[in-house]
């Protein structure tokens, strides 16, 4: 199991640590350990975004549910495979040499500017919705106006307040 404990002050630190464990599942953490935190301050000079440190995987917010949710496919996998445990180690050291690559880090840079680039389009063309909303809103009190310009000329004839100019309706 898992618990999250924020580090120091500053509540934007996340490290995701393991609960007190009964023996079997000691033993079992022994096997396979991982240990993700999310941090936006404390990577180490040089690093950003995502690193390994002491065991440790540090990484990003905007990262933290991707690189779980691969942790987790990965264990699932790995277990479902029933590898040794020095082929799980090694599976584990390449996953961990992938996801710090420069490859690894460029596709990730791509898909966050993809990501700015939808947010973009997304704010776009909400205002252009709200330009034609506001274009609309704006005839549509015209129509009312109209609309009760009418009502008035035609209360005016039932009421016979007015004389209605029959060369203005021609």
């Amino acid at each position: 199991m898992i618990s999250a404990a924020s580090e120091g002050n500053d509540t934007s630190d996340l490290v995701l640590r393991p609960e007190p464990m009964n023996t079997h599942e000691q033993n079992l953490q022994k096997e396979l350990v991982h240990s993700p935190t999310a941090s936006n301050t404390v990577f180490p000079r040089g690093q950003r975004e995502l690193c390994i440190e002491d065991a440790v995987i540090v990484v990003s917010p905007l990262r933290v549910t991707h690189i779980i949710a691969l942790l987790r496919r990965t264990m699932i996998t790995v277990h479902v495979r029933g590898l040794s445990f020095d082929e799980r180690a090694s599976k584990m050291s390449k996953l961990y040499a992938l996801i710090t690559s420069a490859k690894y880090t460029q596709q990730f840079q791509e898909i966050g500017k993809l990501s700015t680039d939808i947010q973009t389009l997304d704010a776009g063309e909400k205002k252009a919705h709200d330009t034609t909303w506001k274009k609309r809103g704006s005839i549509l009190a015209r129509i009312m106006n109209a609309l009760q310009d009418i009502d008035n000329e035609v209360a005016g004839v039932v009421e016979g307040e007015e004389p209605i100019d029959l060369a203005v309706a021609s």
